[in-house]
């Protein structure tokens, strides 16, 4: 038996090492991957898709805003995450409106521009607003007169880009919208029409925030005050 030389061996090994058919299509597939991606860049915008997720993750720096409260701050992991909707609930008069504009403040401290949606009507107490820390001379008051307003002002103040944080106080005092405003005795009142119009809100809402994503702005932070209500009827609260 003729046995092969080690020069033979090492051909051998290095044809095979040429024509692994894995590589070649690990190779082309990642030419290709390319080339779309930058079509399609190229059509929907920059970052419009990336290949794969840690670059633009490591790129992206996550921030949190302090609530005041150490313990809070701990158990969300810095604070209010800052591009994201919060929602803060809890029965009456159980300080949730104090908490967000506490929130409010250190916002403000960090640099960015506030906005107050207050619904309820309870919150713009000009000594209520500084005792809680919060520069009223630059903030935003709103006081809006439907459901649809709130949702038109929240679009605008994200999109435009000026304003990156809004307390919406609060969703429960809300619920009223032109079509049940307009109409006598709320006559024509419908079941479901104000949580579709809140749910095009937050639809919106992060839609705009994926666009400051792509271009790599600090996107816009909404909080959100609900309050629990009692369930009429059976089987409990």
């Amino acid at each position: 038996m003729i046995k092969p030389s080690k020069q033979t061996k090492t051909r051998v090994r290095e044809t095979a090492k040429k024509s692994n058919p894995v590589e070649e299509v690990k190779s082309n597939n990642k030419a290709r991957l390319t080339s779309l991606v930058a079509k399609l860049n190229k059509t929907f915008g920059n970052n419009a898709v990336i290949l794969g997720v840690s670059e633009k993750e490591e790129s992206y720096k996550r921030e949190f805003i302090p609530t005041g409260i150490l313990q809070l701050d701990t158990d969300l992991g810095g604070g209010i995450a800052v591009g994201r909707y919060t929602e803060i609930s809890g029965k009456e008069s159980s300080t949730k409106t104090t908490l967000s504009l506490h929130v409010l403040a250190n916002a403000q401290k960090m640099g960015f521009i506030c906005a107050l949606i207050d619904v309820e009507g309870t919150s713009g107490d000009k000594d209520y607003l500084e005792a809680c820390g919060v520069d009223v001379d630059s903030l935003l008051y709103v006081r809006p007169t439907s459901l649809e307003e709130v949702g038109g002002i929240i679009d605008t103040l994200q999109t435009e880009g000026v304003c990156k944080f809004a307390v919406y106080d609060s969703i429960a005092m809300s619920m009223a919208t032109k079509t049940e405003l307009d109409t006598q005795f709320g006559d024509s009142y419908r079941m479901g029409i104000p949580q579709s119009e809140l749910g095009s809100i937050f639809r919106r809402f992060q839609m705009a925030n994926n666009r400051y994503f792509r271009t790599g702005e600090t996107p816009f932070t909404l909080i959100a005050i609900n309050q629990l209500r009692e369930k009429i009827g059976g089987y409990g609260d």
